[in-house]
């Protein structure tokens, strides 16, 4: 028999604690989220700057993958879109969801840290510790990860329950699986890869599952799963259906990645020591996990252990795949909630083994906190300056475009000027309008097509940054230089 719910007594026992992350995260989002806070008007950030342009592109009514590209999923240029519904087209609104996808991350993070100790104080103290930590990888916000960090880290909570249930009991509730499934479809629209500190975790309790011989509840379990996969994926494959898109959907989110992936070699040959310094200094939520394995073996908790060891292992490939983003590791921000609930244990231990392999983890994160936190929390003191309106190099040369012909404009080249269209409030008539190049070099079809939109001469005026090769003959022969100037921007006018 179910138990009968009391709303009032839920509402009065869960108040405080929800509170507290809502105001947590909202200090810790208009604080620094630089690209979308209100405090920070004028910046829009590097890759978050693509998302709002993109996010601005569907709002005004272009459709993803056919009137402009990028290869990413269409998770995150649907929230950005919808922030802009929001905001009555401004991008404060992806702030505001911000707020509310960043709560729903912390209170995951706050429930995590009641499996190990009940007092809200205590859990309260590891979500601010998680929140702060994390800084380093927030970057400038409005990041991939963010967006599907609430799915991630309550998947992770129910995970975490059935792992630390003191019978071991052999059944696992589907509908926790239906939630792991919305999981897996809302990480696999952004970049397959966020899946991975989750897959290790869920891959264990289904083969504890065919172990103990629950057939029946594994089947149940497989269901649920698939059909919260479906409840992301169906609305968006209709979307594009409808648009007769869904071809460049899934050549967008899917295709063009693994030939993408293709080109990637591992970060050290080109960062060498450098590169092992940003991955110490910038990774600490994925070194944490390797601290879980270790005190999960000691203790014998071996379900947990070869989970979080696979968790790792799948984590530590993905990292080391191609170069080192701050904000890859975001994902593993459930590490620090279960590393601190674990070594605190230890440190109540007689084992001095256990005690001292505590003490010397926490101070390694207290360092942490101190040598990069600190630091990177000052940032957004330096970030004061975008409060008011500054001018980018490249305004040198476009400052010189007709108002009235802007519309006629397109940019080509990378993330020094992936904030041009905001900046320049336009809404490019290109699909391949940001990141040509990079994206030429890993596809001859999107090569191919590049070279067809430009070779139409739709644009006026093209600003050109960096590498140009797939357009350069289209350009001398079409185009004349209108503008240079020292910083390496080029404004070429229709001849």
């Amino acid at each position: 028999m179910l138990k009968k719910i009391n709303i009032r007594d839920l509402v009065k026992e869960n108040w405080s604690w929800f509170l507290a992350c809502f105001v947590i995260s909202s200090a810790f989002v208009i604080l620094f989220s630089y690209s979308t806070s209100p405090l920070y008007r004028d910046f829009y950030g590097y890759d978050s700057a693509c998302y709002i342009t993109f996010g601005k592109m569907w709002y005004k009514g272009k459709i993803p993958y056919v009137e402009f590209f990028d290869h990413k999923g269409p998770w995150i240029f649907f929230v950005n879109m919808l922030g802009f519904v929001i905001g009555g087209g401004r991008k404060y609104g992806i702030c505001l969801l911000q707020i509310i996808f960043m709560t729903a991350s912390l209170t995951g993070v706050y429930k995590i840290s009641t499996l190990f100790d009940k007092s809200k104080k205590y859990a309260i103290l590891i979500t601010v510790l998680t929140i702060l930590l994390m800084k380093i990888n927030y970057i400038n916000g409005d990041t991939v990860e963010e967006f599907c960090m609430p799915f991630i880290n309550w998947t992770v909570y129910g995970l975490m329950k059935y792992y630390k249930s003191a019978s071991e009991e052999k059944n696992h509730y589907y509908s926790w699986a239906f939630l792991y499934g919305i999981t897996i479809g809302i990480c696999s629209l952004t970049r397959l890869t966020n899946i991975a500190q989750i897959i290790g975790l869920i891959f264990v309790v289904f083969i504890s599952l065919i172990i103990n011989k629950q057939y029946k509840n594994l089947v149940e379990n497989l269901v649920a799963g698939i059909v919260g996969i479906l409840v992301v994926w169906v609305p968006f494959s209709l979307y594009f259906a409808f648009h007769h898109a869904f071809y460049e959907f899934i050549y967008g989110t899917f295709i063009h990645n693994y030939l993408y992936t293709e080109t990637l070699t591992n970060w050290f040959p080109a960062w060498g020591s450098n590169g092992v310094i940003t991955f110490i200094n910038s990774y600490l939520a994925y070194h944490c996990i390797w601290v879980i394995v270790l005190v999960t073996f000691v203790n014998k908790q071996y379900r947990m252990c070869i989970a979080f060891t696979i968790t790792a292992l799948v984590e530590g490939y993905v990292f080391n795949l191609g170069d080192l983003y701050n904000q890859y590791p975001f994902i593993c921000m459930v590490n620090i909630p279960i590393f601190f609930g674990m070594l605190i244990m230890w440190t109540k231990k007689d084992d001095y083994f256990k005690f001292l392999v505590a003490v010397l983890s926490i101070v390694w994160v207290g360092h942490y906190l101190v040598a990069n936190t600190v630091p990177s929390v000052a940032e957004a003191v330096d970030k004061r300056f975008y409060r008011e309106r500054i001018v980018r190099d490249y305004e040198g040369v476009t400052c010189v475009i007709p108002v009235d012909e802007l519309d006629s404009f397109v940019a080509y080249g990378g993330f020094k000027i992936d904030d041009v269209y905001m900046v320049t409030n336009t809404i490019p008539d290109y699909k391949y309008c940001l990141f040509e190049q990079w994206f030429s070099q890993a596809s001859e079809k999107v090569k191919k097509e590049i070279v067809e939109e430009y070779g139409t001469l739709k644009a006026k005026w093209i600003l050109t940054e960096g590498n140009y090769d797939t357009i350069r003959d289209i350009l001398e022969t079409n185009y004349e230089v209108h503008l240079q100037n020292e910083a390496g921007y080029t404004l070429w006018r229709r001849k």
